[in-house]
């Protein structure tokens, strides 16, 4: 006789078990039994990992822990993390402390840059785990998952593309006089009324086009995702 468990599992576990023909009752957690189920798979998955001492094992680890996060209660947990390494600094550096701790240990001034900093991260990360929160609730492929950095060229990319069009077919549209530089004169002006109008042109073409706009962006984003494959995790 097999042995028998009660288990949080995967997503993809009961459609395998399925698969192979395996018969099995699955239902879904309510929030105080998934929270002690991830509590739980925690530390199964920490214990196999000191057994093991793999990086398929740490992979595990590394997955209940990203869903942890997701919980109200460790909302803040990556905040958290960030400050304690700008203000205490990671494990790169491999220093092995023997000493006594003091009763009482003071708190440095640390630099304001130092929470300047913090700061960006925050904006940086809470910006990151949007787009992870929008890619999950949409089951988008793991290639075309939201990323910030997908995110940001894509739309710069998209911009100078749509705007190239627009402002080609402005310049086709006989209602419309355009700006020529003379060899001389006032330059700055020149420039000036140049970029005027490239803006101008844009604003134009997105009245008239706005699915082509579009159309470019999504073309930019599924290039952005080969310039920028996400690697998967195991």
């Amino acid at each position: 006789m097999g042995q028998k468990y009660n288990k949080l599992v995967r997503d993809n576990i009961p459609e395998y078990l399925t698969s192979i023909g395996v018969p099995f009752e699955k239902r879904v957690a309510g929030e105080d039994e998934y929270r002690e189920a991830l509590h739980a798979k925690l530390e199964e998955e920490v214990n196999e990992f000191f057994k093991a001492r793999t990086a398929d094992e740490l992979a595990d680890v590394m997955e209940v822990v990203k869903a942890l996060r997701h919980l109200p209660e460790y909302t803040e947990a990556k905040t958290i993390q960030r400050t304690k390494r700008e203000d205490k600094g990671g494990f790169e550096e491999r220093y092995i402390v023997k000493g006594e701790k003091p009763d009482e240990v003071k708190t440095p001034a640390w630099p304001i840059l130092s929470r300047a900093t913090e700061r960006v991260s925050e904006a940086r990360e809470r910006a990151s785990d949007t787009m992870e929160k929008y890619s999950q609730r949409f089951k988008l492929p793991h290639f075309f998952q939201f990323t910030t950095k997908k995110i940001i060229f894509s739309v710069i990319l998209a911009v100078l593309m749509f705007g190239s069009v627009g402002y080609s077919a402005w310049k086709k549209s006989a209602a419309i006089p355009m700006v020529t530089c003379p060899p001389s004169g006032i330059v700055n002006t020149c420039v000036q009324s140049k970029a005027s109008q490239i803006i101008e042109s844009f604003v134009w073409y997105l009245g008239q086009h706005p699915e082509m706009f579009l159309l470019m962006l999504v073309i930019s984003y599924i290039f952005m995702c080969f310039v920028f494959p996400k690697p998967k995790q195991k």
